[in-house]
Protein backbone atom coordinates (compact mmCIF):
# COMPACT_ATOMS: atom_id res chain seq x y z
CA UNK A 1 0.00 0.00 0.00
CA UNK A 2 0.73 3.68 -0.27
CA UNK A 3 1.17 3.75 3.87
CA UNK A 4 4.20 6.32 4.55
CA UNK A 5 4.43 8.11 1.36
CA UNK A 6 3.70 11.44 0.58
CA UNK A 7 3.32 12.90 -3.01
CA UNK A 8 5.17 15.72 -3.94
CA UNK A 9 4.06 17.81 -7.42
CA UNK A 10 3.03 16.19 -10.06
CA UNK A 11 -0.47 14.94 -11.58
CA UNK A 12 -0.24 11.31 -11.18
CA UNK A 13 -2.94 9.01 -9.55
CA UNK A 14 -0.47 6.72 -7.32
CA UNK A 15 -2.11 3.26 -7.41
CA UNK A 16 -1.04 0.39 -6.15
CA UNK A 17 -2.42 -3.11 -7.90
CA UNK A 18 -1.14 -6.84 -7.17
CA UNK A 19 1.66 -5.50 -4.56
CA UNK A 20 3.28 -2.83 -7.63
CA UNK A 21 2.86 0.54 -7.23
CA UNK A 22 1.58 2.35 -11.06
CA UNK A 23 2.30 5.76 -12.17
CA UNK A 24 -0.12 5.84 -14.90
CA UNK A 25 -0.33 8.76 -17.23
CA UNK A 26 1.42 11.88 -15.80
CA UNK A 27 3.73 13.23 -13.88
CA UNK A 28 5.25 13.78 -10.05
CA UNK A 29 7.10 12.25 -7.30
CA UNK A 30 6.53 10.03 -4.58
CA UNK A 31 8.95 10.46 -1.39
CA UNK A 32 8.58 8.08 2.05
CA UNK A 33 8.71 9.47 4.86
CA UNK A 34 11.92 7.24 5.84
CA UNK A 35 15.02 9.05 6.52
CA UNK A 36 17.69 6.67 4.73
CA UNK A 37 21.92 7.24 5.36
CA UNK A 38 23.59 4.00 3.77
CA UNK A 39 21.17 1.22 2.47
CA UNK A 40 20.60 -1.29 -0.13
CA UNK A 41 17.24 -1.21 -2.31
CA UNK A 42 15.90 -4.22 -4.79
CA UNK A 43 13.18 -3.46 -6.73
CA UNK A 44 11.48 -4.08 -9.92
CA UNK A 45 10.56 -1.38 -12.35
CA UNK A 46 8.45 -1.50 -15.44
CA UNK A 47 7.99 1.08 -18.45
CA UNK A 48 6.08 1.70 -20.94
CA UNK A 49 8.13 2.74 -23.98
CA UNK A 50 9.92 5.79 -23.62
CA UNK A 51 8.70 6.36 -20.30
CA UNK A 52 10.68 8.47 -17.95
CA UNK A 53 11.67 7.76 -14.14
CA UNK A 54 13.70 7.43 -11.61
CA UNK A 55 14.48 6.71 -7.84
CA UNK A 56 16.06 9.45 -5.73
CA UNK A 57 17.72 9.66 -3.10
CA UNK A 58 19.45 12.09 -0.33
CA UNK A 59 16.78 14.26 -1.19
CA UNK A 60 16.77 17.27 1.38
CA UNK A 61 14.85 17.33 4.37
CA UNK A 62 12.85 20.12 3.74
CA UNK A 63 11.30 18.20 0.53
CA UNK A 64 10.48 20.27 -1.44
CA UNK A 65 10.42 20.58 -5.03
CA UNK A 66 13.32 22.64 -6.84
CA UNK A 67 15.41 20.97 -9.37
CA UNK A 68 19.02 21.79 -8.13
CA UNK A 69 17.85 20.50 -4.78
CA UNK A 70 16.40 17.37 -5.43
CA UNK A 71 19.15 14.62 -4.34
CA UNK A 72 20.75 12.56 -7.11
CA UNK A 73 18.83 9.74 -9.54
CA UNK A 74 19.05 6.07 -10.77
CA UNK A 75 17.61 6.90 -14.06
CA UNK A 76 14.76 4.48 -15.32
CA UNK A 77 14.56 5.22 -19.09
CA UNK A 78 14.35 2.43 -21.75
CA UNK A 79 15.68 4.35 -24.53
CA UNK A 80 18.50 3.02 -26.63
CA UNK A 81 21.00 5.39 -26.90
CA UNK A 82 19.67 8.12 -24.66
CA UNK A 83 22.51 10.04 -22.30
CA UNK A 84 21.55 8.74 -19.41
CA UNK A 85 19.52 5.12 -19.26
CA UNK A 86 17.92 2.73 -16.97
CA UNK A 87 20.47 2.07 -14.05
CA UNK A 88 22.51 5.26 -14.58
CA UNK A 89 23.34 7.62 -11.99
CA UNK A 90 22.01 10.75 -13.91
CA UNK A 91 24.67 13.40 -14.10
CA UNK A 92 27.28 11.37 -12.75
CA UNK A 93 27.89 8.03 -14.70
CA UNK A 94 25.98 6.59 -17.63
CA UNK A 95 25.03 3.15 -17.32
CA UNK A 96 25.48 -0.13 -19.86
CA UNK A 97 23.32 -0.35 -22.91
CA UNK A 98 21.60 -3.34 -21.97
CA UNK A 99 18.62 -5.08 -23.85
CA UNK A 100 15.86 -4.08 -22.05
CA UNK A 101 12.40 -4.05 -23.22
CA UNK A 102 9.44 -1.75 -21.98
CA UNK A 103 6.40 -3.90 -20.24
CA UNK A 104 9.24 -6.34 -19.07
CA UNK A 105 10.02 -6.56 -15.16
CA UNK A 106 13.81 -5.53 -14.69
CA UNK A 107 15.51 -6.09 -11.33
CA UNK A 108 16.88 -3.12 -10.07
CA UNK A 109 19.28 -3.05 -7.56
CA UNK A 110 21.09 0.43 -5.49
CA UNK A 111 23.31 0.41 -3.05
CA UNK A 112 24.70 3.65 -1.36
CA UNK A 113 27.53 4.19 1.11
CA UNK A 114 28.38 7.56 2.03
CA UNK A 115 29.15 9.50 -1.31
CA UNK A 116 29.36 6.42 -3.40
CA UNK A 117 26.51 5.02 -5.11
CA UNK A 118 26.32 1.62 -7.23
CA UNK A 119 23.55 -0.01 -9.32
CA UNK A 120 23.13 -3.61 -11.20
CA UNK A 121 20.19 -4.32 -13.52
CA UNK A 122 19.07 -8.07 -13.72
Amino acid sequence: DLSGWEVVRGNVDWQVRDGAIYAPGGDGYLLHEAVCEDFDLSLYTRTTPAANGGIFFRWPLDRGYDRPNRGHEIQILDVHGAPMITGSIYGYERGDDLALTPGAWTLLQVQVRGDQARTWLN
